[in-house]
């Protein structure tokens, strides 16, 4: 404490009249000034980030500002991060009259209302300092009140599936299936869903199989009608001139019985082969036809939210049994 007086001059007693005065003297010290105490992201889809956000920290003091240490907090601090490009840090110095930012962005973990804080702890009077901030995480969710159906094969079952938002979530979800079984056909109606951000939107999955067919037996392939089989007529020609011929030897030899009946078994031969030619007996072979195998059957149902680099996917699994 300092202390002085003043003295005024009068006409009058005392003169002159003393005026005391006293003062505190204030040591030089920082002063922490803060562009902006509360940080509000607003909807971010879960698991992506956002745009950073800054806030300017600025020593409005008489003394140099020493930041100690700075730190998220709160129950979902993990949902934030301060961001490379930060010039505010632990260990950082601050002249009278300068100034750092901070760069913010929010990823949320969950859906709804999300906020955490910064904690700025350093030599000012007022330290540590808070930045409040706080955003909403917008998901979907996918389930269905029948996962599992049972059908003979060449029947189709039929599941009911929900897409539902959170958060707010109001864009539109691609819709997929797969896993169906061999024979078979997986398909999903409709292929998309838009959602409102309250309410869920129902959607029809449908896994068509195939029955076993019956015993179809392969019948031969029958040559065109008007194909002509020239190694048929070349053996034909043949036998002509070997008819033409035993003709003309029986006449000469026509008591030679031995010979006579040697070229007829000769011609006899020659006719069954040209007949063979022709072809045979029809091949009765069966070939089985299956349908789709009996057994049971994981369906995973995509739900897809894509936007630029944004991508959200959720599944869900559902059980077929064939029998």
């Amino acid at each position: 404490m300092r202390t002085a007086s003043l003295g005024i001059a009068n006409k009058l007693s005392p003169n002159p009249v003393p005026v005391p005065l006293t003062g505190t003297a204030i040591p030089a010290a920082p002063i922490v000034s803060l562009s902006s105490t509360t940080v509000v992201f607003g909807n971010q889809p879960f698991g992506t980030t956002s745009a950073a956000q800054a806030v300017t920290l600025r020593n409005v003091g008489s003394a140099i500002l020493n930041i100690q240490a700075v730190a998220l907090g709160g129950s979902n601090s993990g949902d934030f991060a301060i961001a490379t490009g930060s010039t505010c840090g632990g260990g950082a110095s601050l002249n009278p009259n300068s100034s750092c930012a901070f760069q913010i962005t929010f990823t949320p973990t969950g859906s709804g209302t999300r906020s955490a804080t910064v904690g700025i702890t350093d030599n000012a009077a007022d330290s540590p300092q808070t930045i409040n901030l706080s955003g909403t995480g917008q998901d979907f969710s996918m389930t269905s009140s029948t996962p599992t159906a049972t059908i003979a094969a060449g029947n189709t079952a039929t599941y009911f599936v929900s897409v539902s938002p959170a958060g707010g979530f109001n864009q539109t979800v691609s819709l997929s299936c797969t896993g169906a079984p061999s024979q078979s056909t997986c398909s999903v109606s409709p292929s998309s869903a838009t959602l409102n951000g309250t309410s869920f939107t129902s959607v029809n999955v449908t896994v068509a199989t195939t029955a076993p067919a019956l015993f179809i037996p392969d019948y031969p392939k029958m040559s065109p009608p008007h194909a002509v089989n020239f190694r048929l007529v070349i053996l034909l020609m043949v036998l002509l001139a070997l008819a033409l011929i035993a003709g003309q030897v029986s006449q000469h030899v026509a008591r030679n019985r031995s010979l006579a009946t040697v070229m007829q078994a000769f011609i006899l031969l020659g006719v069954g082969i040209a007949m063979a030619a022709c072809g045979g007996g029809g091949n009765t072979t069966a070939t089985p036809q299956t349908g789709t195998p009996s057994g049971t059957y994981s369906i995973t149902v995509s739900g897809t939210f894509s936007s630029g680099s944004t991508t959200l996917t959720h599944n869900t699994k559902l059980t077929l049994v064939v029998q």
